[in-house]
């Protein structure tokens, strides 16, 4: 999986592709966004205890950026916001 960023009528958002053949030069396949209310430079993490997360900044705004954290889950091969 990979995370990748774009500017839609929303703002900057935040989104995951994945690999059609699981290697890094495959065809790199965008899902629907994680976080479509403009939000900027994401990072995907798991914590100590396993659990994975999204952490971002919003609003995409100088100098309002503030950290925010997301729980994820995975659901049929894919990343959602848990």
């Amino acid at each position: 999986l990979m995370i990748w960023s774009t500017f839609t009528q929303s703002g900057y958002v935040q989104a995951v592709a994945h690999s059609d053949n699981g290697d890094i030069d495959g065809n790199w396949i965008h899902e629907k966004p994680l976080f479509d209310k403009d939000g900027g430079h994401g990072m995907i993490f798991d914590d100590f205890n396993g659990e994975k997360h999204l952490i971002l900044h919003s609003p995409n705004e100088n100098p309002l950026e503030r950290p925010v954290l997301f729980s994820l889950k995975e659901e049929n091969g894919t990343l959602v916001l848990a």
